[in-house]
């Protein structure tokens, strides 16, 4: 019997399965986001652990998109959970990663910030053009969205970005975000450390906690920097 390949250095769940690639189930990784009761999960594992793959494949499943994703998971586990097969495909979604953020000076991490926030409000450029925002919100949108907004408005874009997809869909929305401590590394290296965490706190405490919009949160790291207080604005993590 031939054995099928294993995907190293795959992290795209749609090309690990289009591919045929071995694959170690765990699609009922949906099922526990759902059933442990928790708003937002915090999942750190070591390097190499598949922590990418499996936000790459939450997204998958979650995210409303004009092509069908739901053939992906088909033969996997958690298509035999009935209820669980109906939120598939139905959700606004909010993909960030932190990743390749390691430099060696706060305004080169800030910049790279303004990179990543504004091209995920490019993916979702849509809302500025519709009549969900305000003229004031479509005037924020645009400064993220061209990387021209101010350290405050970045704190708040989380926030501000589940609100206008809610708004916009009428469903709320799932929030992925990948290595969310990569940075902190080189910050405490290059002395900027506090200066990032105060950052971090703010964006991801304004998106997390208490939010009405926010169906479910997932972060994946490596370092144990909860003890720095960066989730004490989130009291809903698990």
């Amino acid at each position: 019997m031939d054995r099928k390949p294993l995907p190293i250095r795959i992290s795209d769940f749609k090309t690990l399965i289009e591919g045929v690639y071995a694959y170690a189930d765990k699609t009922l990784l949906v099922q526990e986001l759902f059933e442990k009761g928790t708003n937002v999960a915090l999942i750190p594992r070591p390097r190499r652990f598949g922590k990418t793959l499996n936000l790459s494949m939450l997204r998958y499943f979650f995210e409303k998109s004009e092509g069908d994703t739901g053939c992906l998971f088909q033969s996997l586990a958690i298509w035999k959970e009935q209820k669980f097969r109906e939120k598939q495909g139905i959700y606004p979604v909010i993909f960030l990663t932190f990743k390749d953020n390691k430099h060696a000076t706060w305004d080169e991490t800030f910049e790279h910030f303004r990179i990543i926030l504004g091209e995920e409000f490019q993916r979702h450029r849509y809302l500025v053009e519709s009549d969900v925002l305000s003229p004031e919100e479509k005037e924020d949108f645009l400064k993220i969205l061209r990387k021209e907004a101010n350290p405050t408005l970045y704190e708040h874009s989380l926030r501000f970005l589940t609100k206008w997809l809610y708004l916009y869909h009428k469903i709320k929305v799932i929030v992925l975000i990948d290595e969310y401590d990569a940075p902190a590394h080189a910050a405490y290296t290059g002395n900027f450390y506090r200066r990032l965490i105060d950052f971090l706190r703010n964006l991801l405490s304004g998106g997390l906690k208490d939010n009405s919009f926010l169906e479910r949160g997932v972060l994946t790291g490596i370092l144990r920097i909860a003890k720095e207080s960066i989730f004490s604005g989130a009291n809903n993590i698990s």
